[in-house]
């Protein structure tokens, strides 16, 4: 074999490698992996520093409840005596036995003599009570409109015996419906509080009142505040404690072993608060105690908007030069008085491609309010690379095939 021939030859061999070795190439090049996208998480603006502790109280019992959370107490913080408390939550059981819609009247209860003895002999022992006559109808709202705001012990008493039948079924529903709303710290002895036995934390109370702000009838009847009813009879508003500062005076009452006893709500930063009060030494005491409260709260309860729907939490990353951003659809607030303590985690999809609107994942918010969950979406689309991509250098590809 000539020399040229052997040259021939060894040309072909390396243009036919060259040409295998391309083909290996071109398809290691097109069939490398995909690898998944990036993600890359944004920081989250919490809210800043904490707000200042709230200072309650040192004597008696109190606390206050934001719309979720735990209470905050100060106090006490056993059960103790809560007077005439004792009317609002047999309203609670009652209309949880026999509810009645916002603007309806329910039946009437027919007063009759022993009703009017009733009155009678209660008025004489000192004991707040509204008068009735002997044929008046009294309906479900007039009872306990008059029970709520007029103090009517003699109506509390009539109404509970005319829905539950007598006292003792009263105390086992109403004992039903506190370990049901989680106020396990309440006892309740008397529809009226004067025992001293009716007794409940200032947790459960702020509670309670919390309760009574969602309740839509009671609500109501709050926001009337009627001083008289359907039978004409009237009285006066024995619930209002300090309205000039915003306060919604849910209970008012004092006897000597419950001190003064205040519950109360407030609007502040866009939100219900509810306030207890209880064993307050005086009315003045209690005045400016709750004057403090509310003067505390306008200056340090923030409501923090946390994430709000098209927010770009996160970011989809391609290694071919591609970028989607990845955003809230929903909104997360917390209204607290230490907004700092917020904790946000993702989970987000591993994907290696994605289409606009998909939703890809979740964003996980805590904060003192509880545990939010906010679905996250892509706001734009990646695709899958194109051929300069994929056909980049040997190492790349050859990495490619190693992750």
């Amino acid at each position: 074999m000539g020399a040229g021939r052997r040259v021939g030859r060894v040309i072909s061999g390396l243009l036919a490698f060259a040409v295998a070795a391309g083909a290996v190439y071109a398809a290691g090049a097109m069939l490398s992996p995909i690898p998944p996208l990036e993600v890359a998480e944004r920081s989250i603006e919490t809210g800043g520093e904490a707000g200042a502790a709230l200072e309650l109280p040192a004597v008696g019992a109190s606390a206050v409840v934001l719309p979720t959370g735990e209470p905050i107490t100060a106090g006490d913080e056993g059960p103790r005596p809560i007077a005439g408390t004792a009317r609002l939550i047999l309203a609670h059981v009652v209309l949880d036995r026999e509810p009645l819609e916002v603007g309806r009247t329910g039946e009437a209860l027919i007063i009759t003599a022993d009703h009017v003895s009733r009155t009678r002999e209660l008025a004489s022992a000192g004991i707040r009570t509204v008068p009735v006559f002997v044929g008046e109808p009294w309906t479900r709202r007039d009872l306990l409109v008059a029970t709520l705001l007029g103090s009517g012990n003699n109506l509390a008493e009539f109404l509970a015996i005319d829905v539950f039948g007598d006292l003792g079924a009263y105390q086992s529903a109403a004992r039903a419906w506190l370990d049901a709303n989680g106020l396990t710290d309440t006892q309740v002895a008397d529809v009226s509080g004067i025992n001293p036995g009716t007794t409940a934390s200032a947790a459960d109370l702020a509670l309670l009142a919390q309760l009574t702000a969602q309740q839509p009838v009671m609500a109501d009847i709050y926001a009337l505040r009627p001083s008289t009813v359907s039978t004409g009879a009237s009285f006066s508003d024995n619930t209002r404690f300090l309205p000039e500062i915003g306060a919604n005076g849910y209970v008012n009452t004092y006897t000597d072993e419950a001190g003064v006893c205040i519950l109360t709500s407030v609007q502040v930063a866009g939100t219900t608060v509810t306030i207890a009060l209880y064993g307050q030494p005086s009315y003045p005491a209690a005045e400016e105690a709750l004057r403090a409260v509310v003067a505390a709260l306008e200056e340090n309860l923030r409501t923090t908007t946390i994430v709000s729907p098209g927010d770009t939490v996160a970011e989809y990353v391609s290694d071919w030069g591609q970028t989607a951003r990845i955003v809230a659809t929903d909104t997360v607030e917390t209204t607290s008085l230490s907004a700092g303590e917020v904790d946000v985690s993702f989970e987000i999809d591993e994907r290696t491609t994605v289409l606009r609107g998909t939703t890809v994942g979740r964003m996980t918010v805590t904060t003192g309010d509880g545990r939010s969950v906010v679905i996250l979406e892509s706001a734009e689309t990646i695709t899958e690379p194109g051929i300069g991509w994929r056909f980049a250098d040997p190492f790349t590809v050859i990495d490619r095939w190693n992750r």
